[in-house]
């Protein structure tokens, strides 16, 4: 999986880029496909990609990686927070409903904003859960190379 091989800053923007993209792919589902139950499991895909990426070679250093990577996160959905993007496409979705009343809709604010706490809450809960799991990973590796070197240390 992991390894030394990336920089745990470098995995952080690389999760900070794929926020970007899963902003924009919640943008589609919500107001394009109309599919708003699927912002938990895009949350958990992203939770997951942050799992994979930010997996090391030991507990200590994938736990700060996994921290990082939810910073990253945390920092990307501040900026596209605070530049008002996706905002901007939803107004361009709506362009009627802008024309007519000269701004978005509560509507439609509403909707953008349910879709990210729901995108949060199945992130959260995927991070947690692969945090778990690599808890499990390394102990079971720990466990059979103690075993191995127990056998080999006998003979």
């Amino acid at each position: 999986m992991g390894g030394k091989v990336k920089s745990i800053p470098l995995r952080s923007i690389i999760c900070g880029f794929a926020y970007f993209v899963f902003t924009f792919l919640l943008l589609l589902f919500v107001y394009i496909f109309d599919l708003f139950g699927t912002t938990v499991f895009l949350g958990v895909i992203y939770g997951v990609i942050v799992a994979v990426v930010m997996y090391c070679d030991t507990i200590k250093r994938t736990s700060i990686a996994m921290l990082m990577g939810l910073l990253s996160a945390i920092v990307s959905q501040l900026i596209v927070f605070f530049t008002g993007i996706p905002y901007r496409i939803i107004e361009r979705i709506h362009i009627d409903v802008v024309q007519e009343f000269g701004r978005l809709t509560v509507n439609e604010l509403i909707g953008y904003n349910w879709g990210i706490m729901l995108f949060w809450l199945g992130l959260v809960i995927a991070l947690i859960a692969s945090f778990i799991a690599a808890l499990i990973i390394h102990s079971i590796k720990k466990h059979k190379h103690s075993l191995h070197n127990n056998t080999t240390a006998n003979r």
